[in-house]
């Protein structure tokens, strides 16, 4: 067989693999299943006098009830009572651009659940952890997959102290947990930049069961997706929680 022929078989073959790969792409969305963006999380171990032991999704029955916060499980390692905490979200697309959240809502809202005693624990509902916000910060980033870092930003005490995140020393220094959920990757993201560009609002469903780890509902990280559809026009997200 000449090298003439052998090119000719290569090059036919990787685009019978190319023409295979974009047919199930192709026949995915030609099915009309809705363009869909994956977000991953996980938290950050870092040096700080609050510390976030792991998170939990909330229930059919809170999500029912308009409760869609996910919840952190807070520890309390200073010699002060909290009064007031912060938790950050630094979220980042595949290309290294970042953007990142935080909110003062919880503080606000709830303020007993962000009450701690010294060496104490306790779980509070966290605003930064809304799949909607992952959603319009996906958008920011004209991504569709996205992974974030959560992590406390700030703590103010009873005694009228304060402690603030240095975010480069906190980074450089912080460990991801030593399991990280893969449940759902990358790869499951087929929105397209221009879909999440459109993207105008987040509605959530509340009646779909979200997946569970078997032995405890408490965990370190997470992922999920959301789907985007179109609703007179405009690009509509629909996130579990």
């Amino acid at each position: 067989m000449t090298s003439y022929l052998r090119n000719m078989m290569h090059a036919a073959y990787a685009g019978s693999i190319l023409s295979l790969l974009f047919l199930f792409v192709g026949d995915a969305r030609a099915q009309g299943q809705d363009p869909t963006v994956v977000t991953k999380l996980r938290i950050l171990q870092q040096d700080a006098p609050v510390q976030i032991l792991s998170m939990k999704l909330p229930d059919r029955s809170e999500r029912q009830a308009g409760r869609h916060e996910p919840s952190v499980h807070l520890r309390n390692t200073s010699s002060s009572q909290t009064s007031r905490i912060w938790v950050e979200t630094i979220i980042t697309d595949p290309q290294g651009h970042v953007v990142s959240t935080s909110s003062d809502s919880p503080n606000e809202l709830r303020p007993a659940e962000r009450v701690i005693l010294p060496g104490g624990e306790g779980w509070a509902r966290e605003t930064v952890l809304r799949s909607d916000n992952f959603l319009m910060a996906a958008k920011r980033l004209r991504s569709n997959c996205i992974s974030v870092d959560v992590l406390v930003m700030r703590v103010d005490f009873a005694d009228g102290t304060s402690w603030h995140l240095n975010r480069s020393k906190t980074l450089a220094a912080s460990k991801p947990p030593e399991k990280i959920d893969e449940t759902v990757a990358c790869s499951s993201a087929t929105a397209s930049e221009d879909e999440i560009g459109r993207l105008t609002s987040v509605q959530f469903r509340p009646d779909q069961e979200l997946p569970r780890p078997q032995d405890s509902s408490e965990v370190q990280s997470y992922s999920f997706l959301c789907s985007l559809h179109s609703d007179e026009g405009h690009i509509v997200g629909s996130c579990p929680f």
